[in-house]
Formats: structure tokens, C-alpha cells, sequence
């Protein structure tokens, strides 16, 4: 019944809204966001420039007076929930171009078309959770993946290696037994182990649409003979044999990462269910440059240590010889953020190149900026196009031919060399 008295708000990740909280509701809310950025696994780590780590909030409520408060989600889109509010955070992009961005990542599963349409009108959890059980339900209509596993018990018939101390103060104690080190073949291994954990935590999760925990409660019935997640079992990858798990497990992952943030705090509670953006995004941009531009240039992530200094710079991308880049996921630039802008130059600076590029997004057709220069440094933008009715898909390719023409312009300036194909 405490579900059912939840009042729903949607907010926009990185985007303040004004609403209407109960005090000791906004400070749960701000609790919890400095516990999400306690949690430096989770949230990510931002270098200062003196090298310190800086750490964000992830939640930010400031009052604004009447009962009112300014709330902020930073660069997370799932949902939280404190006392009797539930907050339902979307991208700041389209969610269709965000999922894909994710895949192009590689550690989400490409889109179904059958789950497509909900991409565009559910909130994200909702969307992944029944990604998921749609997943592992098509992966239970067949058995369940068994291995060897090693395990250890107290046997009357000797089995495998005997443990000689563990026997003999069985004696002692006056048990009859045998301490056994064997093997067993059974479906309790690593793969059921995380796909079972995900079941239980959305089955555990109150706020989780009550279809959605049905089907999360059939999918931990059919795995009763599965045990308990172990940490280990998060690092467990399928192969050509466990194909079938690729995506549900994929998807379990994210569940695991995103549920389990909750606090409680006076007469109030909070609960976050959240999908960090930032890392994934950039992940997937440099990998679609990586491919679009291959026989160009090369693509990747490089840090360098500063000359005589502990400082290190850290680019999102390095293209291979001549200049240096940066993700920003941010949308809508009418004009160059100087912040953005300078560290940019200093990237430059550091791997002594003359051009640098910086990637953002836009939501309609406009125009790339102008160019910046700083001295001897230029500074362009490349922009993903997530306008309404431009698919993903098209999206890409208008990516991946701005950056080509971009990086023939400056290979033109700086008579460097065409890379063998």
C-alpha cells in the first residue's frame, strides 16, 4: 500500500526543478546524494587541478522557500524515491540515442525490437528491468547452464580428496564422517548466480512496477536450486558455450550496479535506483570513432604525466598524432563554456599539439561554434544530433562523416600522412 501513495515527479538528469518536499523528505534526498558520491566505485572520480580527486553530490535539494525546493540529479537517470515522493529521472538526450551510445560501449546488450517502442515513452529502469526479464525468461524456456564446481561436506561415503585434520576432529567429536573435498555438477554456478541476484533485487525493490516483481518472483522460483551471489561471481564472462547469457547477464550487471543505494534518516527513508551516464557515453563516442575513423587515424584514451610535475592531463581522446579530444555530455551549446574550453588547451598543450576537438549534443539542427584559437591551439566542435526523428542509426553516420571531414581538414594542414588501411 506505501507504493500506491507515492506522488510522481520527472525531472531531467543535470536539470533543476522546483518541487514541492516535505523538509525532512529534502533532507533525506540530500543524505543520500552525498552517500551516492561517497561511493566513488559508483559515481566516478573527477581529477583536480592540483590532482585531488573531486568528488560531487549526486542529489542536490536547496530550498527556495513556501515549502519548495530546487532538486538536482547529477548525471544519473533511474529513479529515487524519499518519504512520499518518487522522482523519475530521463536523460538530457534522447533515450533511444543514449541506449544506443551505451551498446556502442559494450557493456549493453543492441536493442530489441520488440522492446524499442518502450525506449521512447518508459522511464529507463522500467525499460531495463523488462529488458531483463524478458531476457532471462526467453533464456529459462530452456535448461538452465550446469558445470563442475568444487564444494566441500561431511560424507559417511567417502567422495573426492578427503580434508585428513577436518576428518579426524569430526573423530574426536565422535561424528562418523568423512571431511570431503569434490566436485558436483549442478546449475549453481557464477552465470545463474548473478542472473538470480538481479531476480531478487527487483523483486525486493518496492518501488518496482508490481508486474515487473511478479515476474522477478517466477524468474527466482524457476532458480531455487541457484545459491547466493558471490562478489567473484560479477567478474564472470560467457563464452561460445554460454552464448544464451550474453544479454541477460549484461543487463543483470547494470541492475546490480544501479539498485541497493538506500538510507534512512529520521522518519524518513530514501532509495536510489540510478544508471551512471557519463563514462558510457564517452565510452561509446570514442568507440564509434574508433571504427568511423580507422583507416584515418587512430583512436583511443591516453593520459600523460606533466614534465617535472605530479600532474597528469587525461583526455577522453587521443587521435593519433596530431590532436587531442574531450566528451562533454552536455547539451544545447550557444557558445563555447570557457571552463571546457581552456582545459581543452591545456590538453593540447600537454601533447604539444595544435588542434583539439571537443564532442557535445545537440537536440535541434544548429550550427557547429566557431572555432576557438589560442595562439597556435584551435579548439572545434563535433556535435551528436539527437533531434526527434533522426534515428540513432543516422545519428552515427552524421557523427562519423563530420569527424572524417574534420580530421581531413587539419591531416591537410599539417601534411601528415594518410594511415595504411
Amino acid at each position: 500500500m506505501a507504493v500506491a501513495t507515492l506522488r510522481t515527479e520527472t525531472l531531467v538528469e543535470s536539470r533543476p526543478k522546483v518541487l514541492e518536499l516535505e523538509e525532512d523528505e529534502a533532507e533525506t534526498l540530500n543524505a543520500l546524494g552525498r552517500k551516492l558520491a561517497s561511493d566513488r566505485g559508483w559515481w566516478g572520480e573527477t581529477g583536480g587541478e592540483d590532482g585531488e580527486i573531486e568528488v560531487r553530490t549526486a542529489v542536490r535539494c536547496s530550498p527556495v522557500g513556501g515549502g519548495r525546493w530546487s532538486v538536482t540529479v547529477d548525471n544519473a537517470v533511474g529513479t529515487v524515491s524519499a518519504g512520499g515522493v518518487q522522482l523519475i529521472i530521463r536523460p538530457k538526450i534522447l533515450q533511444t540515442h543514449l541506449l544506443h551510445l551505451f551498446a556502442k560501449a559494450g557493456s549493453w546488450p543492441r536493442m530489441d525490437e520488440s522492446l524499442a517502442p518502450l525506449s521512447i515513452d518508459s522511464d529507463l529502469v522500467d525499460l531495463v528491468v523488462r529488458w531483463y526479464l524478458s531476457a532471462v525468461e526467453r533464456l529459462l524456456r530452456g535448461d538452465l547452464m550446469r558445470d563442475y564446481r568444487e564444494t566441500r561436506d561431511d560424507l559417511e561415503a567417502v567422495r573426492g580428496r578427503i580434508d585428513a585434520i577436518g576428518t579426524t576432529q569430526l573423530l574426536y567429536s565422535g561424528r562418523f564422517a568423512a571431511v570431503c573435498d569434490f566436485e558436483v555438477f549442478d546449475v549453481d554456478i557464477a552465470l545463474n548466480r548473478v542472473l538470480k541476484a538481479a531476480a531478487r533485487a527487483i523483486l525486493g525493490n518496492p518501488v518496482m512496477a508490481p508486474e515487473s516483481r511478479r515476474r522477478a518472483e517466477r524468474v527466482a522460483v524457476r532458480m531455487d536450486e541457484v545459491g547466493t551471489m558471490r562478489a567473484e561471481d560479477l567478474d564472470v564472462s560467457t563464452d561460445r558455450r554460454t552464448a544464451a547469457y550474453y544479454e541477460p547477464l549484461l543487463l543483470a550487471r547494470h541492475i546490480l550496479a544501479a539498485q541497493g543505494r538506500s538510507l534512512s534518516r529520521g522518519g524518513a527513508s530514501a532509495r536510489a535506483f540510478l544508471f551512471r551516464t557519463p563514462e558510457l557515453v564517452e565510452k561509446g563516442v570514442r568507440n564509434i570513432l574508433l571504427s568511423g575513423l580507422v583507416d584515418l587515424c587512430e583512436v583511443k584514451k591516453e593520459g600523460r604525466q606533466l614534465e617535472a610535475s605530479t600532474l597528469r592531463i587525461n583526455p577522453d581522446l587521443r587521435f593519433d598524432p596530431v590532436a587531442v579530444g574531450d566528451v562533454k555530455y552536455k547539451v544545447n551549446w550557444g557558445a563555447w563554456v570557457r571552463s571546457d574550453l581552456y582545459q581543452s588547451v591545456a590538453f593540447a598543450a600537454g601533447f604539444r599539439v595544435d588542434y583539439a576537438v571537443i564532442v557535445t549534443f545537440c537536440d535541434d539542427s544548429r550550427d557547429d561554434l566557431i572555432p576557438a584559437r589560442f595562439g597556435d591551439v584551435i579548439v572545434e566542435q563535433l556535435q551528436w544530433r539527437g533531434v526527434p526523428g533522426f534515428s540513432p542509426d543516422m545519428a552515427e553516420l552524421r557523427f562519423i562523416n563530420d569527424a572524417r571531414a574534420w580530421w581531413v581538414k587539419i591531416r591537410a594542414q599539417t601534411a601528415q600522412p594518410v594511415r595504411p588501411g
